[in-house]
């Protein structure tokens, strides 16, 4: 799918085997050939997408699952990303080359699984824009002998560098991280700290509870 200034609401979808290619691209196109072979959100268009999947989709330059780029608003609850490749942003990348403003792009996932094996590459490409990404799910598939010597596990290429995850304080009253009724604490994706990974990973989490309210009677006990 290539998404120009147009709304696209997909619900319960399953995109497999897509692919993006491009002859030429460089390291430094972040634009046109080669990017978004599943969904390739062009400036100023509208995503809203909800329990689907995408699966084993490969793109020639960036965003092997979803390619964003500026004055778009892209919207992923509880849905799957899964075994997707691309040159910078395996799973997703944004840009904001169109647009030049760190406000450009609107983008929110909730519940959003991502299913990855070794690789060389980074899972998640946004240099500009801080991608908030509540309740993200990172599942490795990575084999039990571990990865090659050539290769990483999802964690360590979870980000590409310079990309960062929002926090619960990046939340405005326009694009806020939870609903107006939860309240927003960050979690380490990986989990307790080992050896091996050290450095926390935070990702907000929202967590709704309902009100306690006395028993009639607690007044007079």
């Amino acid at each position: 799918y290539l998404l120009f200034p147009a709304k696209l609401v997909l619900r319960d979808c399953t995109f497999v085997a897509c692919s993006a290619e491009g002859a030429g691209v460089s390291s430094d196109s972040s634009r046109g050939y080669g990017s978004g072979a599943a969904l390739a959100i062009g400036s100023g268009g509208v995503l809203d997408m909800v329990d689907s999947y995408l699966i084993g989709c490969t793109a020639a330059n960036r965003g092997g699952g979803v390619f964003v780029e500026g004055s778009s608003v892209v919207t992923i609850r509880t849905s799957v990303i899964s075994n997707c490749t691309a040159r910078f942003g395996d799973m997703i990348a944004l840009t904001n080359e169109v647009a030049h403003s760190a406000s450009a792009i609107t983008f929110h996932t909730a519940g959003l699984t991502l299913d990855a094996p070794c690789g060389t590459s980074s899972l998640l490409e946004s240099p500009r824009v801080p991608m908030a990404m509540p309740g993200l799910i990172l599942r490795s598939s990575e084999p039990d002998g571990g990865c090659s010597s050539e290769e990483q596990p999802p964690l360590e290429r979870l980000l590409e560098p310079g990309t960062q995850l929002a926090t619960c304080t990046d939340g405005t009253d326009l694009v806020p991280i939870c609903g107006p009724a939860a309240s927003c604490f960050e979690v380490d994706i990986r989990g307790q700290a080992t050896a091996e990974y050290t450095d926390p990973i935070l990702v907000p989490s929202c967590e709704c509870r309902l009100p306690a309210y006395p028993a009639p009677d607690a007044e007079d006990q």
